[in-house]
C-alpha cells in the first residue's frame, strides 16, 4: 500500500504539470496570435468601426471619475465626457479599439503620433498621419482641471507608454523569459509540497502522541465519553486540514503569478486575485464590524454564569439542610436551582440572540420558526411529563419517610 504522503506528493505533481501545459498552451497560443507572426491579418484593409458596443452595460451609471479607456485590460487614459451625441462609454469603447487596433500593427511606428489643432476648430486631434487615435475639447479639458494643450500633451505621452508597453509584451523575448519565470516558480512551490509534506508527515504523528499524553479525556459520571486518543485524531485532522489550506493558498498564488506573466490571461490572474483580496476584506470587515456585538454576548454570558455561580452554593446548602428558610423545605433546592438555571440560560439566550450575525436575515428566522414549530409538536408529552413532575414537588405529595407499594413489596 503506497504512503499517503508519497500519494500526496503525486497528486501535488500532477496538478502542477497541469497547470505548465495549460500555461505552455496559453503561451504558444498567444505567441502565434502576436502581431509579427500574423502579418497577413494585419494586411487586411481596415475600416472606421461604429461607436457601437459599449464597454459597460446600458444601462450601468459611469463611476464618478469617468470611463477608463483600457489596452490590454490596463486603464491608458480616463474620460469624464461623452462627445458629438455619443455616450461616455461609447466613446471610451472606440478609443480603446483604435489603440489596440494601432497596437497590433508593427509596421506603425510609435514615434510617429502627433497633436494638432486645426484652425478654426475647437479640437485637439491625436494621430498618426490620416488616422486620428483621439480628440479632446476645452469640455475635456475643464473636467480634468488642465488647459487643452495640456490634456493633449499628458494624454499623448500615456498613450505612447501604453502603446509600447503593449507591443513589448508580446516580444518573443520576454514571453520566454516569463515562461522561465513560470517554470521556477512551479519547480519552487513543487519543492515547497514536497518539503510541508514531508515534514508534516514526521511532525504530525509526534504531535498526536504529545496530545493523547497531555491532554484527558472526556468524562461524565466517570464513564468516558471522548477518549484521548480520538482528541489527538481529531487535532491530527485539524492539523491535516491547515495543511491542505496552505498548500491550496501556495497553488492558488502561483496560479495567479503565472496567469499574470502573460498579457492574454494577466485579466484573469488579477481578478483571481482581486476577488480573493475582495472577499478576504470583506470576511475581516465583517469581523471587524461583528467585534462590538461579539463583546456584548460576552458580557450576557459572562453575567449569567456568574449568577449562576452565586445562586448554586445557596440552593445546594438548602438541599443539604445546613441552611434553613422557613416555609422552604430541604427537598426544593436542588429543583428551585434547576429551574432558576433553565430560567437564566433561556433569559441570556434571548438577550444574546439579537447579537449574533444573521440573526435578522429571513433565514435565520424561517429556521428558527421552523424549529420552534417541531420542538412545541413532538415535545408535548415531554413537557407534560415534566409540569407533573414540577407540581409533584413542589406539593409535596411524596416526602421521605412515606410507605410505598411496588408490585408486591412495600416498604
Amino acid at each position: 500500500m503506497p504512503h499517503p504522503a508519497a500519494t500526496q506528493a503525486r497528486v501535488t505533481l500532477a496538478v502542477i504539470v497541469a497547470v505548465l501545459v495549460l500555461t505552455f498552451s496559453a503561451f504558444l497560443h498567444g505567441f502565434f496570435q502576436t502581431p509579427a507572426l500574423a502579418q497577413v491579418q494585419l494586411q487586411a484593409p481596415v475600416q472606421q468601426e461604429p461607436l457601437v458596443y459599449p464597454l459597460y452595460p446600458p444601462k450601468a451609471k459611469p463611476p464618478i471619475d469617468g470611463v477608463p479607456i483600457l489596452l490590454d485590460g490596463r486603464e491608458v487614459l480616463t474620460l469624464r465626457r461623452g462627445i458629438a451625441g455619443f455616450s461616455l462609454e461609447e466613446r471610451a469603447e472606440t478609443i480603446s479599439r483604435r489603440l489596440k487596433r494601432f497596437a497590433q500593427d508593427d509596421s506603425r511606428s510609435i514615434e510617429s503620433l502627433t497633436f494638432q489643432q486645426p484652425e478654426d476648430d475647437d479640437f485637439w486631434y491625436i494621430s498618426a498621419g490620416q488616422d486620428v487615435l483621439l480628440t479632446i475639447n476645452e469640455r475635456d479639458a475643464q473636467a480634468s482641471r488642465l488647459t487643452a494643450k495640456a490634456l493633449v500633451e499628458q494624454s499623448l505621452q500615456q498613450i505612447k507608454a501604453a502603446l509600447g508597453q503593449y507591443r513589448q509584451d508580446r516580444k518573443p523575448g520576454r514571453l520566454l523569459r516569463h515562461s522561465l519565470y513560470a517554470l521556477i516558480a512551479s519547480i519552487g512551490f513543487l519543492a515547497f509540497c514536497f518539503a510541508v509534506i514531508r515534514l508534516s508527515g514526521r511532525l504530525f504523528p509526534l504531535l498526536a502522541r504529545l496530545i493523547a499524553r497531555r491532554v484527558p479525556a472526556i468524562r461524565l459520571n466517570q464513564v468516558e465519553i471522548v477518549s484521548a486518543q480520538a482528541i489527538a485524531q481529531a487535532w491530527l485532522q485539524v492539523l491535516t486540514l491547515l495543511r491542505l489550506l496552505l498548500l491550496s493558498l501556495g497553488f492558488f498564488y502561483l496560479a495567479a503569478f503565472t496567469l499574470r506573466l502573460y498579457p492574454w490571461t494577466r485579466a484573469v490572474g488579477e481578478d483571481i486575485l482581486g476577488y480573493f483580496y475582495g472577499s478576504l476584506e470583506l470576511v475581516l470587515t465583517a469581523i471587524g464590524n461583528y467585534l462590538p456585538n461579539l463583546f456584548i454576548v460576552a458580557i450576557i454570558l459572562f453575567l449569567a454564569f456568574s449568577l449562576l455561580r452565586a445562586l448554586r452554593p445557596f440552593f445546594m446548602a438548602v438541599d443539604r439542610g445546613s441552611l434553613a428558610i422557613p416555609g422552604f423545605y430541604p427537598e426544593w433546592g436542588k429543583p428551585t436551582f434547576n429551574l432558576l438555571a433553565a430560567l437564566v440560560i433561556a433569559l441570556a439566550a434571548v438577550l444574546a440572540f439579537p447579537f449574533m450575525p444573521g440573526f435578522s436575515s429571513p433565514a435565520f428566522q424561517g429556521v428558527s420558526v421552523f424549529l420552534g414549530l417541531l420542538l412545541s409538536l413532538g415535545s408535548t408529552s415531554a413537557i407534560s411529563n415534566l409540569i407533573g413532575g414540577i407540581i409533584l414537588i413542589y406539593t409535596r405529595a411524596f416526602r421521605i419517610g412515606d410507605h410505598i407499594r411496588v408490585g408486591d413489596v412495600i416498604g
